[in-house]
C-alpha cells in the first residue's frame, strides 16, 4: 500500500498544479443598469460644513433629573452603580470627575444637527464627559444598547450608560 501511494503522490501533485494553473474565462455581461433609488443612496447630498448643534426637544427638558452609570476602574473586580444629575454640575469621587448632559432616548443625526426623534427609547445615548487624575478618560455619546461602541481614551477604565430616572 505504501509504495502504490508513493507511485501515485506525484500524479497527484501534477493534477493540482494543472488544475491551478487554469485560468478563468471572462464573460462579457453588458451595461450594468442601476436601480433609479441607487443614485440617492449611492451620492447622498454633501453633508453642511460647521459644528454640530444638538437640540433636544422641548417635552424632553425636565422630564428626567438623573442618570445611572456604572464605572470600572483600573484593579476593581467589580464596577460600581452611580447617579449623576442630568446637565448638573460635574461631580467627583474616587472614579475622577464626571458630568452627563443631553439624554437622547431615540438618538439621531441629520445633517448638523443631533436630535432624539421621539420620546420612546429605540436608541438611547446621553453625552458624558470623565476625567481621572488631570486626564481625559472619555468624552462623547454613550449608547444604553451598545456599551462598548466608543472606548475609554485610558486602559481598563468603563463608563456604561444604564438609563436615566
Amino acid at each position: 500500500m505504501v509504495n502504490l501511494v508513493k507511485q501515485l503522490f506525484p500524479v497527484a501533485v501534477a493534477m493540482v498544479v494543472l488544475a491551478c494553473s487554469e485560468q478563468a474565462e471572462v464573460v462579457d455581461l453588458g451595461p450594468v443598469e442601476m436601480p433609479a433609488e441607487h443614485e440617492t443612496l449611492a451620492n447622498p447630498e454633501p453633508q453642511p460644513k460647521g459644528p454640530r448643534q444638538v437640540v433636544v426637544p422641548e417635552e424632553l427638558k425636565g422630564k428626567y433629573t438623573s442618570v445611572v452609570m456604572r464605572v470600572q476602574l483600573p484593579r476593581m473586580v467589580e464596577s460600581v452603580s452611580i447617579e449623576l444629575p442630568l446637565n448638573g454640575e460635574p461631580q467627583s469621587g474616587d472614579y475622577g470627575t464626571l458630568r452627563v448632559r443631553d439624554y437622547l432616548p431615540a438618538f439621531l443625526i441629520s445633517g448638523n444637527t443631533i436630535t432624539s426623534e421621539g420620546l420612546e427609547e429605540s436608541n438611547p445615548a446621553i453625552w458624558a464627559e470623565w476625567q481621572r487624575d488631570g486626564q481625559p478618560v472619555f468624552a462623547g455619546w454613550l449608547f444604553r444598547d451598545y456599551p462598548t461602541l466608543n472606548p475609554m481614551k485610558l486602559p481598563e477604565h468603563q463608563l456604561i450608560f444604564i438609563g436615566v430616572k
